[in-house]
Parts: C-alpha cells; structure tokens; sequence
C-alpha cells in the first residue's frame, strides 16, 4: 500500500505541473483523501467467495457444490433451472448473480437483457461486488436500459471499493473521461493504479498514458 502512495504522490506531483487550476495542497488533500476512505473500505470488505459466506443448512450447501458440478460441464440448462429456482429465491446472491449472467449471455435460455438486469441488481443490492461491477457494466453501456453514466459510476464503486479490479478500472476510466463525474486525472491515476495492484494488466499501461 505504501508504494501505491508513493506511486501516487509522485504522481501528483506530475499532474499539478500540468495544472495549474488548482494548488498542490488541495490536491494532495484530494488523493490522501481518496486513499484514507480506500483503505478503511477495503479493510472492511470481504474477500470474493464462491458463494454467500453466511451459514446455510447442508442441504443447500450440497445444491450449492452440485450446480457448481454442472455448470461447469456445460449443462446450462439445469444449472439455470437449479439457481433460479433453488438457490436465486432463499437469498442467494451468487445464484442471483449467475442467473444474470445466464439470462445476458443465453446460456440454458435465450438471451434476455431484462430479466439478467433484475437478477443482476437483487444479487448487487446484496453487496456482491460481481454483480455490482455487471450492473455498473449494463449502466454504462446502455445495454437493455439508457445509458445513465453517473448509475454506472455508482455502482463501480460499491465494487471498486470491495477490491475488484475490473470495477476499479472502469472507475478510473469514468474519472479520466469525466463520465458520471467531474473529470479529475488524480482520481482516475489513483484508480488505474489501485487495479493494477489487483491484477488488472491493462490498468498501468492506461494509467501511464494520463
């Protein structure tokens, strides 16, 4: 972490070369800013777990493992059938996840950007960080919805802020392209550079070009 803080203040350092609206102490409050609020949420946020971690009976726990077995081997219907139907109702976040994501891609079922996005935010409401960055992902691009840039920032940075990349990411680009938000390159080097870290490979050759 505290070579992202350097990385960082080198950084903008760079920036407020290159800008002169604003003084280097407000930046510098801005990026410590973001750090400080970075690192309490992320000692909050749980690691990413196949599936929800509180106690669930046996018995869901083996439909669980078994849906696992054959989603894997490419059986979309049943597993479809197995996660809406089983899981997805007694408050399955990751099954609600998958149902989305099945209904988005046609897997089990033909494609259907309605019912993906209704799936996608029950299990996102939940705090899944997936189905978070999906529905930022669905926000942004206007797939099956308007295009409404600041639902997409929302929702990339309840993920962000649960350490998934992607999501990280793609709040970087929204802060770089001022999208959904004022357009601000510390925020957006901050984010590409806290991707990186979380192994998102396309982060540092972004971030380097800002």
């Amino acid at each position: 972490m505290w070579r992202t803080v350097a990385s960082l203040m080198s950084a903008q350092l760079a920036v407020n070369y290159r800008d002169g609206q604003r003084t280097l102490k407000t930046r510098l409050a801005t990026i410590l800013g973001l750090l400080a609020s970075l690192m309490f949420a992320t000692t909050l946020a749980q690691t990413y777990k196949p599936f929800p971690g509180e106690t669930v009976s046996q018995r869901t726990r083996n439909i669980q493992e078994r849906v696992e077995v054959i989603y894997v081997a490419g059986d979309y219907q049943r597993a479809l059938l197995i996660y809406e139907k089983d899981l997805a109702p007694i408050g399955d976040k990751y099954a609600q996840y998958m149902a989305g994501y099945m209904h988005l891609q046609g897997e089990g079922t033909d494609r259907d950007r309605a019912t993906a996005l209704a799936w996608f935010r029950l299990a996102a409401e939940q705090g899944l960080a997936r189905a978070q960055h999906s529905l930022g992902n669905i926000y942004n691009n206007g797939v099956g919805v308007p295009q409404d840039h600041k639902q997409a920032v929302k929702w990339f940075r309840l993920a962000a802020e649960q350490r998934n990349a992607k999501a990280q990411f793609n709040l970087g680009k929204m802060y770089a392209n001022g999208e959904g938000v004022p357009k601000d390159l510390v925020h957006a080097y901050a984010w590409y550079t806290i991707s990186s870290a979380n192994g998102e490979e396309s982060a540092r050759r972004v971030r380097d070009g800002i």
